[in-house]
């Protein structure tokens, strides 16, 4: 790597592969600054992220982290979708259904970060849901609705889809574990809708990673405990056509 162009960059490497949530934990570790921010080996950022993530985060004493929106584009640099959020605040219960909060766009305090923990490096997936939701607990969110974060999407192969059928079913079954007594603390209605979230992104997930037969179950169950989402219903469409047609459909 040439380091001729940057300054104070320290270049931290395990020995072992230990899995992404050991690596930012490292980071976090090895890292002195006020404030954080990650950046995965697929994403690049805008030159003008960190800066007017940083004038949002001075906007209010109670802004702990700030995301900002995101632009996906393909490998020849064609733009497939741009996401602008603009939710702020506390964002606890809406994390908990749908997540709509980048991970690499984040930017966040350290005093935060203390109060959360780190990353929890059992989880088999969604570790970065996972620890967003704990900060959500923590802190108010701040967001430059600006896509700031570029994502490129294209036919490499994602090391984290490793072992999916796996991942997919402990994975889910962790979640669940670690919110379901979140959930519980709004109203039973909540909690339904959280549950047929949770399926929801799990079938997702198991269709991005061609498995639709697995797929189909979770996105059954994501119907039956919350009928009321329209996306449910259109990724269970998906998921009867088999992962050929499926993906071309996606």
């Amino acid at each position: 790597v040439n380091t001729d162009r940057f300054e104070n960059v320290v270049f931290c490497r395990h020995e072992e592969n230990r899995g992404v949530s050991a690596a930012r934990n490292t980071g976090i570790e090895a890292s002195n600054g006020e404030l954080l921010a990650f950046l995965d080996d697929d994403d690049i950022w805008d030159d003008e992220k960190i800066r007017k993530q940083v004038v949002e985060y001075r906007r209010s004493d109670d802004i702990g982290a700030v995301y900002s929106g995101t632009k996906s584009v393909d490998s020849d640099g064609s733009i497939i979708t741009v996401q602008r959020p603009t939710k702020t605040g506390d964002l606890t219960k809406e994390l908990l259904c749908d997540h709509g909060i980048w991970f690499p766009t984040l930017l966040v305090d350290r005093q935060t970060i203390v109060k959360a923990g780190g990353f929890d490096e059992d989880m088999l997936m969604r570790e970065d849901v996972e620890w967003i939701i704990r900060v959500s607990q923590h802190t108010e969110f701040g967001v430059v609705s600006e896509p700031l974060l570029i994502i490129l999407r294209g036919d490499s192969h994602d090391q984290k889809s490793d072992n999916i059928d796996a991942k997919l079913n402990k994975g889910h079954a962790q979640l669940m574990n670690k919110y379901q007594e979140i959930a519980a603390q709004y109203n039973p209605l909540f909690r339904r809708k959280f549950s047929g979230y949770s399926e929801f992104k799990i079938g997702r997930a198991a269709l991005a990673a061609n498995r639709a037969t697995v797929a189909r179950k979770y996105l059954c169950n994501a119907v039956l405990r919350w009928p009321f989402a329209a996306k449910f219903y259109v990724h269970f469409g998906l998921s009867l056509l088999g992962n050929k047609w499926s993906l071309r459909a996606r």
